[in-house]
């Protein structure tokens, strides 16, 4: 379970690189021909948060890493606004 924990919490993901490193994050990403995915917790403290990005039908898989690491960003710049209150 811990072994498990502290991977995810390690996993170099786009929500991962969209939050700032003093918060933790656990995350799983996803991929086949044309789709990228990534869901995650993200332990915002007082507000923490669960979010999942899936992008399809893609021509260019780095779009897809740029869509969810920015749907990861506009989610935590709004959570953290929420939390401080």
């Amino acid at each position: 379970r811990d072994l498990a924990r502290r991977l995810l919490h390690e996993v170099p993901g786009r929500i991962r690189s969209a939050v700032p490193t003093r918060v933790k994050v656990a995350s799983k990403t996803g991929s086949l021909a044309g789709v990228r995915a990534e869901a995650g917790v993200i332990e915002l403290p007082n507000r923490p948060f669960a979010i999942a990005v899936m992008t399809t039908h893609l021509r260019d898989d780095e779009a897809g890493e740029r869509a969810i690491r920015a749907v990861a960003d506009a989610a935590f710049s709004y959570a953290e606004r929420v939390a401080l209150g």
